[in-house]
């Protein structure tokens, strides 16, 4: 069951330098893997496959429309899980995405990289809507690194690799920020 409480739940969240490492490793925790599919827009940042690449799984694209809501997702066997995107930070509707999850028994994994503290219509944190969710702090805030892997589902929280060890060492000088 997925949670409704957006980013309240510590326990289910992984900090990562970059987005395309939360992914991977939310991939990973997920036995997202070799011999499995993950369907991906079109318009997706070619970083981004580096992650499915990573976990020797397949991307799969499927066409998005000029207002980047897809088209159509592909009817294909062993789909592990399919990547919607809030482009830009605006939601994208994940109706299609879930439907076609539940029938296959496939991962929603929700990519808000571009929206971190955005909100959906019915005012839920982007990134909590899907299986799983990614955030990019550094696009938000003038950040080095930062980003987030939350995992909004409690019955699969045990899956996650344990939490990075806190880090207080400063900056280096040549760092902007």
């Amino acid at each position: 069951m997925l949670r409704s409480t957006g980013f309240a739940d510590a326990a289910a969240i992984r900090y990562f330098s970059l987005g395309r490492h939360a992914l991977a490793a939310g991939l990973e925790a997920l036995a997202v893997g070799k011999g499995q599919f993950v369907l991906v827009p079109e318009y997706i940042c070619r970083d981004l496959l580096a992650s499915v690449h990573a976990v020797q799984a397949e991307p799969i694209f499927y066409p998005v429309n000029r207002s980047l809501a897809p088209q159509s997702l592909p009817a294909v066997q062993n789909v592990r899980a399919v990547l919607a995107v809030n482009y830009f930070g605006f939601p994208q509707e994940l109706e299609p995405f879930r439907a076609y999850c539940a029938e296959r028994g496939a991962i929603l994994i929700e990519d808000n990289a571009h929206g971190f503290l955005s909100r959906d219509a019915q005012g839920k944190l982007l990134g909590s809507r899907g299986d799983l969710g990614i955030l990019s702090l550094r696009k938000t805030f003038a950040f080095p690194d930062g980003a987030a892997l939350l995992l909004n589902r409690q019955d699969w929280i045990d899956r996650l690799p344990e939490p990075l060890p806190c880090c207080d060492k400063p900056l280096p000088a040549s760092t902007v920020i």
